[in-house]
């Protein structure tokens, strides 16, 4: 259910890549629309994730994304996940 909340984690990621790489050739306001537009996505995501939360009728569990699985040895298994929960 909250497959793309990795995006609210990559996106600003992505515009601090795209701004330490190609911040000095761009306008200052082209760089600032850039950094804030990747923080504003992000929030974005989050109050969607946040409204799905609250209309999931889950509110106490909360949901798990995982987006590989990172090592597996016998019954260990680590994934690379990110959960939404109700804190």
């Amino acid at each position: 259910m909250f497959s793309y909340c990795w995006f609210i984690l990559i996106s600003p990621l992505i515009g601090f890549v795209v701004l330490s790489w190609f911040g000095n050739g761009m306008s200052r306001k082209r760089a600032g629309l850039i950094g804030c537009g990747s923080v504003g996505i992000s929030f974005l995501i989050t109050l969607t994730a946040l409204v799905g939360f609250l209309l999931s009728g889950e509110s106490e569990k909360g949901g798990v994304s995982t987006l590989y699985n990172w090592v597996t040895a016998g019954s260990f298994s680590l994934n690379m996940s990110i959960l939404v929960d109700p804190l």
